[in-house]
């Protein structure tokens, strides 16, 4: 972690560029000052031209150019020679007014002139209301410092996430009930795209006392004219009682505004301006935003939680462990620019560290040249994009498929984990197909019942939402693996205090191939579970953990579990199989183990190589250890194997101590299964 951001003279190169930077404590971080550093760190021998997607200013860029009306008008008030003098410190009355008369558009009251004050933008209008609560100026609203959002929410018992989306109104309430003014910045007010309109928080300032904050830059893209406006919409009046009025009007009295011709130019600017601008605008955000967010689909790296509905920024979080020699946000930000001539600006300065705010306001050709550059980036220079193991998780919990790794857990009053009341299942992802799902899910269902824990979702539900969870992770070869669980609630050992089960599901990227080269195995002396235990498929894996565990420490891949009658039973998490001396394929009777899915596709497939006289019969049948160790070929049979070969075990050759004819050919069965089987073994995986 680097801990603060300076920029001494002797870090820097002779050609301009920094060899070193060291960052502030977050709390001096300033948006526009780690901007200013990321632009120094530019290498100046790059041609390509800089891009930055750092600072919501889109102005520079020929398709955000404002309107004509805007730029006529502060000509005439310029030229007019009326407006070359000091404006009233609270603003010109005729802008005041056309300020109230334009707010008042979207609000069911009408607001006056007296309500609006003009500020030098729309951060020296949060500049005055922060100093105005500071100084307690309060009627009967008695808490009156800002604090962070997540301190607001402890502060109010909010305690779970859904609980902090609120509605408009519910936020208008909330502030009611506790006595607090809400403070309303709607610089972006009116640059909505996505499905929710844009709704001013005044609408309800009966419930509550606003204070609206906003300015033209934005929505007439004209940041550098510096005109913004403090307004109360407070219908109930609680800021028109004199001391309140004069508190405000005294911070106003020392304060710059806006040039007296900028304020001049406001009346015609907001009554002329026409839809056509305002729609043009919006449709070039909304193409913006759709690139932003589909480009960032392609880097593991990056995660978008929430693609965005309007404005001229989204948030993105950044994943440092899928990435090599990166420390922090600050740190990807800074190579980014030194590398790529590329800035974004890290999430560190709005208080979000290991994020990254990327303003999509730019030309669309612009934001495609500076995403493809971060895409090259990672892939080619940095190495970083590390495969993500696990690229999705479904989650009852939240409700949904999760695709931030920091987002992928499980509570930790899950029944399932703290006392074992869990069932799980795997099915195979091979080459954009999930193969044998049905079966594998039937399976997780027959344990659920045994284990009485019943499912938060019908059969089909949750296979559509494995399907989908696939899809999402776009990952054409791994494993599924998903869960049933008595669900959370707390730590007692019943679940009567788990008020619903609760499902979970994960997407493992992994890379198998057949297996063409034999093993070695034990017999295990841990003891296997009891048949109860064995023939569902519960998440207790601790004799299976120490069975393998003893295996290895033995120099063994994996081992044999014997019953308590002295017959063959199963592998810790697979089958075992055996080809007689007299060609006969034996599973051991699937009474006292789990009968495993892919076993019993085996048993299917089979007997195409007794129609081809290679193999005599197929069946399942009690095998002793002395009749196993006698037979000509062994093999673990398995869903991520689907074939082992077994050529050795407890130091005693099987066969010849070589890979078997007829156990390749079992496997070449089930891989040709797996690849180009028919029916609904292999469920296609609808990816986008």
């Amino acid at each position: 972690m680097i801990d603060r951001i300076r920029l001494p003279m002797e870090n820097v190169k002779e050609n301009g560029t920094m060899k070193n930077y060291e960052v502030e404590t977050p709390k001096n971080i300033t948006i526009k000052g780690i901007l200013s550093l990321l632009m120094q760190s530019i290498d100046e021998k790059d041609d390509r031209s800089a891009i930055s997607l750092g600072m919501g200013d889109p102005s520079t860029y020929s398709c955000f150019h404002t309107t004509p009306i805007a730029q006529q008008a502060v000509v005439d008030a310029l030229q007019s020679d009326k407006f070359n003098g000091y404006s009233p410190t609270v603003g010109l009355p005729q802008t005041r007014r056309a300020i109230a008369d334009y707010l008042s558009r979207d609000l069911p009251y009408k607001l006056s002139s007296d309500d609006v004050f003009i500020t030098s933008g729309c951060t020296q209008a949060i500049d005055v209301a922060l100093a105005m609560l500071s100084h307690r100026v309060r009627t009967s609203y008695s808490q009156g410092h800002a604090s962070p959002f997540m301190n607001f929410a402890l502060r109010l018992g909010v305690l779970k996430f859904d609980t902090l989306i609120f509605s408009r109104r519910k936020i208008a309430e909330t502030a009611e009930k506790h006595k607090i003014l809400v403070i309303a910045d709607e610089v972006y007010g009116h640059l909505a795209f996505g499905n929710n309109p844009f709704v001013p928080m005044g609408v309800f300032g009966s419930i509550v006392p606003v204070l609206t904050l906003g300015s033209l830059s934005k929505r007439w893209i004209v940041p550098g004219w510096r005109l913004g406006w403090f307004v109360t919409t407070d219908p109930s009046g609680m800021f028109r009682k004199p001391k309140v009025v004069d508190r405000i009007k005294k911070y106003f009295d020392i304060l710059g505004g806006p040039a007296t011709f900028i304020q001049a130019a406001v009346p015609c600017i907001l009554e002329q301006t026409d839809e056509v601008f305002f729609k043009k605008t919006i449709n070039i955000l909304k193409q913006a935003s759709e690139i932003c967010c589909d480009r960032i689909k392609e880097i593991p790296c990056i995660t978008c939680p929430h693609e965005p509905q309007g404005s001229m920024a989204v948030m993105m979080k950044l994943n440092l462990s899928l990435l090599e020699d990166i420390s922090d946000d600050i740190d990807f930000c800074f190579k980014l620019a030194k590398e790529e001539s590329v800035i974004i600006l890290p999430g560190t300065a709005v208080g979000l560290k290991d994020w990254l705010r990327i303003t999509f306001a730019a030309d669309p050709a612009s934001l495609e040249e500076a995403l493809g550059r971060l895409l090259e980036k990672l892939h080619e220079k940095w190495s970083s994009v590390k495969k993500q193991p696990y690229p999705a998780m479904y989650s009852s919990v939240f409700g949904g498929i999760i695709l931030d790794p920091a987002m992928m857990v499980i509570p930790i009053d899950d029944h399932m984990v703290h006392r074992g009341h869990g069932v799980f299942d795997t099915a195979i992802i091979f080459d954009g197909y999930l193969y044998e799902l049905d079966v594998h899910l039937d399976r997780l269902l027959r344990s659920a019942s045994k284990a009485k824990i019943s499912s938060p979702f019908p059969c089909s539900t949750v296979r559509n939402i494995l399907i989908q969870m696939t899809a999402a992770s776009k990952c054409k070869k791994g494993t599924i693996r998903f869960w049933l669980s008595a669900g959370p609630g707390d730590f007692l050992l019943s679940p009567a205090g788990c008020p619903t089960s609760s499902f979970y599901a994960v997407v493992i990227d992994d890379d198998f191939s057949q297996h063409k080269d034999g093993v070695k195995v034990i017999t295990s002396t841990t003891p296997m579970k009891s048949s109860m235990f064995a023939t569902m498929k519960n998440v207790n894996y601790l004799p299976n953990v120490l069975s393998i565990m003893e295996a290895e420490e033995k120099g063994a891949f994996a081992s044999i579990w014997v019953d308590d009658e002295g017959y063959i039973a199963e592998g810790p998490n697979v089958n075992v199989a055996f080809i007689t001396q007299d060609k006969e394929l034996i599973l051991p009777s699937f009474d006292k183990i789990l009968s495993g899915c892919t076993a019993l596709r085996l048993l299917q497939l089979a007997p195409k190589l007794v129609e081809q006289g290679r193999l005599t019969s197929v069946k399942t049948a009690d095998l002793t250890v002395e009749e196993a160790k006698k037979a000509a070929e062994m093999m673990y049979v398995g869903s991520t194997l689907p074939v082992l070969p077994i050529v050795r075990w407890d130091e005693q050759p099987i066969g010849d101590g070589k890979v078997g004819e007829l156990t390749m050919a079992l496997s070449d069965l089930l891989w040709d299964d797996m690849v180009a089987g028919v029916g609904m073994q292999r469920i296609p995986v609808p990816y986008e």
